[in-house]
């Protein structure tokens, strides 16, 4: 899982070529309107 901010545009463009997708938060971080999620499965 990654986490970057709304300002970020140029970092999902990396990760979603590398096969990330968005998600929702994870571990104790909160839903908030300028945090981005990406996951990858390693399965």
């Amino acid at each position: 899982v990654l986490e970057t901010g709304d300002r970020h545009p140029a970092a999902w463009t990396v990760y979603e070529r590398a096969g990330f997708s968005r998600c929702g938060p994870v571990l104790d971080y909160h839903d908030t309107e300028w945090s981005v999620f990406h996951e990858k499965s390693l399965a």
